[in-house]
């Protein structure tokens, strides 16, 4: 269920958000997820009582290149949903 304004919509930080998390493109198991605003208290709080887990970037390499392949993912689902919004798309592969 989506609000039509949501599938048109490119932003998948949610910056409005004291949290946002979202998993297109990440590794199995794993979301990434960003603090906004008074969400970094939450996010510390979270994390030390055991309901979050972080996972360490690796390389600098290594994470540019994880980054480059979910931008690519998120730009193509961008890109769908604009196409579902006005009846062009049927699915995303």
């Amino acid at each position: 269920m989506a609000r039509p304004a949501c599938l048109a919509c490119t932003d998948f930080a949610n910056e409005y958000a004291d949290l946002s998390a979202g998993g297109l493109g990440s590794p199995a198991g794993y979301t990434p997820a960003a603090a906004h605003s008074g969400g970094s208290r939450l996010y510390g709080d979270a994390l030390s009582l055991g309901y979050l887990e972080e996972r360490a970037a690796g390389s600098l390499r290594e994470a540019r290149e994880r980054e480059a392949g979910m931008i690519d993912q998120v730009l193509a689902f961008s890109q769908w949903k604009r196409q579902r919004a006005t009846g062009g798309a049927e699915s995303w592969a």
